[in-house]
């Protein structure tokens, strides 16, 4: 958590808690499904990059977590070739939309939406994370 702080520099939209602890959970499955208790008139998506999308077949019951809230995931150049092989991709319950470009777009429960990026920064989260906390440590 203090890492997260230190990143976003305490970023007056980026909301840094502890959510799942205060929940008592540790699985995306049963965190959304707490949210969805809690806040019943909110919607829910969930954005992850394709790391995410790559290895989501391995999570606790992600089947139903599919269900549950819509994915979006953000691409990376090979993106064609890599949602080919992706395994939520090759799941034929799930609906799949490509976006090409921005948009307002019906984001339903049991649909992933593959966000193909055109242009995009070369640099994955975890260099991200380790660049600004070595910043900060100078």
């Amino acid at each position: 958590m203090n890492a997260c702080r230190v990143i976003t520099k305490d970023h007056p939209r980026i909301c840094i808690s502890g959510l799942e602890k205060d929940l008592g959970t540790n699985i995306t499955y049963h965190t959304i499904r707490k949210l969805r208790t809690y806040y019943p008139e909110q919607q829910f998506v969930w954005i992850s990059g394709m790391d995410n999308a790559l290895s989501l077949h391995e999570w606790n019951r992600w089947r139903d977590l599919l269900t549950l809230v819509p994915m979006v995931h953000l691409t990376r150049k090979p993106a064609s070739s890599l949602i080919r092989r992706c395994p939520v991709r090759l799941y034929d319950k799930q609906n799949h939309v490509f976006i090409e470009r921005g948009g307002r777009w019906p984001l339903t429960p049991g649909t992933t939406y593959w966000m193909m990026q055109n242009k995009m920064v070369n640099i994955s989260s975890t260099e991200i994370r380790e660049n600004r906390l070595n910043t900060q440590k100078i």
